[in-house]
């Protein structure tokens, strides 16, 4: 059950990702999303799953940066690349 009288944030701060083949979320959930947060933005994704951050991550940071862009965060410097594990 979702009650957006606890979602303290204004619609447009809103990212909600969906991905076309998630078979996990009923059709009627996300309809009713969509019905109690008209304005907040939607992305969706084409294949991508019921985990859009492990199946796509590519895109789903692409998503997020564009979206935190636009509301003034800075982009982020690129993530350190581990350091290569130690032979024995």
């Amino acid at each position: 059950y979702i009650r957006p009288e606890l979602v303290r944030l204004a619609p447009e701060h809103v990212l909600v990702i969906e991905a076309l083949d998630d078979r996990a979320v009923p059709e009627r959930a996300r309809d009713e999303v969509h019905k109690l947060f008209p304005d907040v933005k939607a992305a969706l994704l084409k294949r991508a799953g019921p985990f859009p951050f492990l199946a796509a991550p590519a895109e789903v940071n692409l998503l997020l940066t564009i979206h935190m862009r636009n509301h003034g965060f800075p982009e982020l410097p690129p993530s350190p690349k581990p350091a290569a594990a130690a032979s024995s």
